[in-house]
């Protein structure tokens, strides 16, 4: 009798029994719905790393544009310098013509204001090269946007003159074709879809930025 008495005064009311239950009760829910709530923040997380991991290697295409432009125009300057240092080489000629010919009534376009022969290689190829790659060192993606959006304005610019230049501007296209070698349309077509390639890559970039920007 005494050992049930003593274990009687030791056991809790219904009504206390009642209050640690629904305070268990309620430490489960939290901890249920803190558990939901780190996973769904860590599956937002991986997410955006991934999100932002594609979009570092998207943003490397940027750099497509100024780089070929620039080799274009070094190659371009480069036969132009050298045939005024050698004249009578038939190969220079050649690579003139049908390599290079559509530099040439861009550069008649810039001439006048700059005038020293290399004027698309210094004033237009190595800047854009140079913004787009420190951009790309410094993690800068506005200058590398100015630089793949300037490659294709460049680009655009090169094709109106030389489109000009061959024919009147209510001349077909069909005409263009003909009076052009084949060597140089396929330049000019690596020329545009590789700045226009660049060109749409920056435009998708500051899309995708300017939605997760909020966030």
């Amino acid at each position: 009798m005494a050992a049930r008495r003593k274990h009687a005064c030791h056991a809790p009311s219904p009504s206390i029994a009642r209050r640690l239950v629904g305070k268990t009760r309620i430490a489960r829910l939290l901890t249920q719905r803190m558990n939901k709530t780190d996973t769904a923040e860590l599956i937002d997380i991986e997410r955006i790393g991934d999100s932002g991991s594609r979009m570092r290697k998207l943003g490397i295409y940027q750099l497509l544009g100024p780089v070929v432009l620039f080799v274009a125009l070094a190659g371009a300057d480069g036969v132009a310098y050298g045939l005024a240092r050698a004249p009578d080489s038939a190969a220079l000629w050649y690579m003139n013509l049908k390599w290079f010919g559509m530099f040439q009534a861009s550069h008649y376009a810039l001439a006048p204001l700059f005038g020293d022969g290399l004027e698309q290689l210094f004033w237009v190829g190595a800047p854009l090269l140079a913004i787009a790659v420190v951009g790309a060192i410094m993690r800068r993606a506005m200058l590398q946007a100015v630089a793949s959006n300037l490659s294709f304005v460049y680009i655009v610019f090169v094709f109106l003159s030389w489109f000009r230049e061959k024919a009147p501007l209510e001349a077909s296209l069909a005409i263009q074709y003909r009076q052009s070698s084949n060597s140089e349309l396929l330049i000019l077509l690596a020329l545009v879809v590789s700045t226009l390639s660049s060109f749409v890559v920056s435009h998708i970039l500051y899309i995708n930025a300017s939605r997760m920007g909020p966030r």
